[in-house]
């Protein structure tokens, strides 16, 4: 978590304090995943996913776009927990699913209030 400033670590604590009591540390994990070690290993999410979805267009020969990059490897996850239980099968998938609603479409939803 090197990477995020301590606004944005002050933003996130204060949405995932209640969080993390409701539903436990996988949302945090997941975060710390995300905006980590990933993010140092791999780039920014949005131009890996880009460049994921040239390639698998390329290669399905169809219109691929990087939201559904995401919700694949989501799929994959729930795929890969069907044929065996593991906690990281879950992070991952909430990782994904962050990425989706965070990082790919939030443009195009209408605010929450």
């Amino acid at each position: 978590m090197a990477n995020i400033s301590k606004k944005e670590k002050a933003e996130f604590n204060k949405i995932i304090s209640p969080l993390k009591k409701q539903f436990g540390d996988s949302l945090h994990e997941a975060y710390k995943i995300i905006n980590g070690e990933r993010r140092d290993q791999y780039g920014d999410v949005e131009d890996s996913f880009e460049l994921i979805a040239d390639y698998w267009s390329t290669y399905l020969e169809a219109k691929i776009e990087p939201k559904d990059v995401a919700m694949m490897m989501v799929l994959l996850k729930i795929a890969r927990e069907k044929n065996q239980h593991k906690h990281d099968n879950a992070v991952d998938a909430l990782g994904y699913l962050a990425i989706y609603a965070d990082k790919l479409i939030k443009k195009e939803l209408p605010a929450c209030s």
